[in-house]
């Protein structure tokens, strides 16, 4: 139940006057029963993953870690030669 606004206009006030008589409502036979939906078990929840979603899901990202390490190898390549190349100037 939301406050009720009163709007009065005779007075000098910015905000409106409000009437806080608020009752809040029993939430004790709510729950997550009442929608219907089967309980599943954390067992059927990743079997079920495993074998429908986890194999393209783990394609994708091999496939994305792929390309990072692909991307990458040109930088590590040449922070390689800067490092063999400071040993050398040390030595």
């Amino acid at each position: 139940m939301k406050p009720i606004l009163f709007n009065n206009t005779n007075q000098r006030r910015s905000f409106p006057l409000t009437d806080f008589n608020y009752q809040s409502i029993d939430l004790d036979d709510c729950g997550a029963r009442c929608a219907g939906f089967p309980s599943y078990s954390f067992h059927n929840i990743s079997r079920d993953y495993l074998r429908n979603e986890s194999p393209r899901v783990f394609g994708i990202e091999s496939i994305i870690y792929g390309l990072f390490a692909v991307a990458t190898m040109p930088a590590l390549i040449d922070t390689a030669g800067a490092v063999f190349h400071l040993l050398r100037v040390i030595a």
